[in-house]
């Protein structure tokens, strides 16, 4: 599928809705998570409002040329507090057909590239793609402290047919396969930001 980007997503009362579901502080939250390589915190949305549940798998089904089920989503906040937040090219190897990478909210820029193409996200705004069969990263960009980006990615799977992408895990950011990306994504990147150091897998 073609990557496409959707704009004012969810109505406030949705995000209302959603953002209720959330346990406060996040580090109550099952399966919270930081990765100081990725500069960045995680955890999974223990709970559902049924209502979005089924306007974001409206969404994925219009979309898709197969019937999505829903996978689960995740909340992601990239911070310097963290560490340096970065993202190189990868694939999630996992068992994803579709996401749905929602940027809940924000107070910097920093655009999403989607193989050869870079797209800006605004808050409340989503790319939608597969995350297995494009290879996805972020310019590489200095934060400041204070400066923050958080997201959603809900995860889509073929309902009657399941895929097993494991097996991309295991490329790495300095495989072969993304020599192309990363010279592409170097042109697009602040030259003094260097994350290199990072050879680990993503999600």
């Amino acid at each position: 599928m073609d990557v496409i980007k959707v704009n004012d997503l969810l109505s406030q009362e949705d995000i209302n809705k959603m953002l209720a579901d959330l346990k406060s502080p996040p580090e109550d939250n099952q399966g919270f998570s930081i990765s100081k390589e990725l500069g960045r915190s995680q955890f999974g949305i223990p709970g559902f409002d049924k209502g979005v549940k089924k306007k974001l798998l409206k969404i994925a089904n219009s979309v898709s040329d197969f019937k999505c089920g829903f996978s689960g989503a995740s909340v992601t906040e990239y911070n310097l507090k963290y560490g340096q937040p970065r993202l190189p090219p990868h694939f999630d190897g996992d068992w994803s057909d579709l996401i749905i990478n929602y940027q809940l909210s924000s107070n910097t820029s920093w655009n999403m590239g989607v193989d050869f193409n870079v797209y800006e996200i605004e808050d409340n705004s989503a790319l939608l793609f597969n995350p297995n069969k494009t290879v996805h990263w972020r310019p590489r960009k200095l934060f400041k402290d204070g400066e923050f980006v958080k997201m959603i990615f809900f995860r889509f799977h073929k309902l009657n047919n399941s895929s097993d992408y494991t097996h991309l895990g295991n490329h790495f950011p300095h495989h072969r396969i993304f020599e192309d990306i990363n010279k592409f994504r170097d042109s697009v990147s602040d030259p003094l930001c260097d994350d290199d150091i990072y050879r680990g897998p993503y999600e």
